[in-house]
């Protein structure tokens, strides 16, 4: 049951839709929305190779707070205007941040293309390493919004990416309530080698144990091949073909080395998806 709901309101972005998104379903799941204002150190951030004079680092900490000013208007003016419960909260980058989003059953993000100009200093709150770091740090399932994403709902129709492993594991579990609620669930098993019994009896266990959970849905054997050499690829071309509007996944699941599991299917659906996109780790 999801009744602690957590949006990031950094982002200023008029073609960003996260806060309209996450307002709206938490009025469906009659749950407490807050907003999320992070304050980055912009000073030690970008200028602690030279020195800086105090009349820039007063304009610096004026840009800040007009900054959270107009974030803090903008979810106001959101969620009034969509009638959900709130809550706010203004925190500092770091482990107090860390901490904060223990406290929550889903934490939504966008996913801005060109970061620069949108966020405090370009800061890179909205890009794939502080999407990834989170998503790592705090152990809490993220939804990311794309930049663009403009419908009113999402999780009608979803595409659960299933490997067998303790990530899709996780991610199942989180996403049960979501995918309660959808009209379906589109099941999709990914290999680089064909192998029909083994792949076939994977994903009869997974749909067992959905429908059981009242869920509608539909397996999909696939195999990587040369025009498709990408499971995110094979993945998003599922989406599009059966319309779907959430991507479901475990992110991370083959090296626990950040700088490599950083690439791969996560990173490459974070960045390349034009739906919403569920991660659990």
């Amino acid at each position: 049951m999801i009744k602690n709901i957590l949006v990031c309101t950094n982002s200023l972005n008029s073609n960003d839709n996260t806060i309209q998104a996450a307002a709206k379903y938490a009025v469906k799941n009659n749950a407490c929305l807050t907003g999320l204002y992070i304050k980055v150190d912009l000073i030690n951030r970008y200028y602690t190779s030279e020195a800086i004079s105090v009349q820039l680092t007063n304009s610096i900490l004026e840009d800040e707070k007009q900054y959270e000013r107009a974030a803090e208007e903008q979810f106001n003016k959101i969620t009034e205007n969509i009638g959900c419960n709130t809550a706010w909260h203004c925190i500092n980058e770091g482990t107090e941040l860390i901490h904060l989003m223990f406290y929550t059953d889903l934490i939504f993000m966008s996913y801005l293309l060109n970061i620069e100009g949108k966020l405090p200093g370009g800061s890179d709150l909205s890009g794939p390493g502080f999407i990834n770091n989170l998503l790592l740090e705090t152990g809490r399932p993220i939804v990311v919004i794309p930049e663009g994403w403009t419908k009113d709902n999402f999780g009608q129709k979803i595409i659960f990416g299933w490997n067998e492993s303790r990530e899709s594991a996780r991610a199942m579990h989180e996403a049960l309530p979501l995918m309660q609620q959808a009209e379906k669930v589109d099941i999709v098993t990914i290999n680089e080698t064909n192998n029909d019994r083994g792949d076939l009896a994977h994903s009869m266990n997974i749909s067992t144990y959905l429908s059981r959970h009242g869920i509608t849905c539909q397996l999909h054997i696939d195999q990587t091949n040369k025009q498709t050499p990408k499971i995110g690829q094979v993945i998003l071309a599922q989406a599009d073909e059966n319309n779907s509007d959430l991507i479901v996944i475990g992110g991370y699941g083959h090296s626990h080395i950040r700088e490599v599991i950083f690439g791969g299917v996560t990173r490459y659906l974070i960045k390349n998806t034009n739906i919403p996109l569920m991660l659990a780790h």
